[in-house]
């Protein structure tokens, strides 16, 4: 009778903890989940520095992500912004950016919200961008296809599938239930095998990935196996022409409750043989069949 009632009161108080299973059991059952899950909702944060390779000129800033992914990836809605700060010719430069994206089957719409720009110059990079802010935009399928959109739907859902455990915290209690909390580190072989497999990158690509070096933390939950949130610590990640220092925070909500995405309901399509590049008279009219747009 006692121990009945011990049970009734768990139950309606605070809830049992469950049963703790085997680090690599819960990450094999993350990865399943991860696979399964048709939508999720996301916030994402980092604090970083972006060294260019050439010239060894730095960016350092931070920029926010709140979005949601549907139809198992292949739909993305975000509103991001960016807080940057790099070296001038005779002061820093500083830029506030505020846009939304959107990829719905293939498709990449965006529309910049806000571009504010210290010194207020035409020498700034992000200048370029000003006459494009105030409306929705489509980019043509010959370059969306060239593309890849980060962050990558998939990438935010699989990330215990390519991560080894350093240190095991057991279950804890979180704010929406319990939660396997794990210390973590890349692992490279498992990383490698799952951009092969993702199709989008190519061999150079692949290669300079080898160097990423990254630690971190994980929350999944201890019920549905889907990953909650994680932090990432980051050490000269290859991006475009330089490498990215940063920490990075995700937050996955709204398992398989998200809210439908829609196509905006007016876009022009961009006028990518007007534009070029910032710092060459190369048009975004795509050179190659990979590429990576940050």
């Amino acid at each position: 009778m006692l121990k009945r009632s011990f049970l009734v009161g768990c139950v309606l108080l605070v809830g049992c903890a469950p049963k703790e299973l085997p680090n690599n059991e819960v990450l094999e059952r993350a990865t399943l989940a991860s696979q399964t899950l048709a939508s999720s909702a996301f916030s994402i944060s980092m604090n970083g520095t972006f060294t260019a390779l050439e010239t060894g000129q730095q960016v350092t800033g931070t920029f926010t992500s709140e979005g949601a992914t549907d139809d198992h990836g292949k739909k993305m809605s975000q509103h991001i912004e960016a807080d940057l700060t790099w070296g001038g010719v005779t002061k820093p430069a500083h830029v506030l950016f505020a846009a939304n994206t959107s990829v719905i089957n293939s498709q990449t719409f965006f529309s910049i919200e806000k571009i504010q720009l210290e010194p207020n110059s035409a020498e700034n990079m992000f200048s370029f961008l000003t006459p494009l802010t105030g409306k929705w935009w489509v980019m043509p399928s010959s370059v969306t296809g060239s593309l890849n959109i980060a962050p990558d739907p998939n990438v935010l859902k699989a990330q215990a599938q390519v991560v080894r455990v350093e240190r095991d915290e057991g279950i804890q209690k979180t704010e929406n239930g319990y939660a396997y909390h794990y210390f973590v580190s890349l692992d490279q072989e498992k990383f490698q095998r799952f951009l092969k497999d993702a199709g989008q990158w190519d061999e150079t690509q692949l290669e300079n990935m080898k160097d990423l070096k990254a630690t971190g933390e994980l929350w999944i939950d201890a019920k549905t196996f889907y990953l909650e949130s994680a932090v990432w610590k980051i050490e000269s990640a290859p991006v475009m022409d330089g490498t990215l220092s940063a920490t990075i925070t995700i937050q996955l909500r709204d398992h398989d409750e998200a809210q439908d995405i829609t196509q905006p309901e007016s876009a022009d399509v961009f006028p990518t043989e007007d534009f070029s590049l910032p710092g060459t008279d190369d048009s975004l009219e795509p050179a190659s069949e990979s590429g990576t747009l940050l």
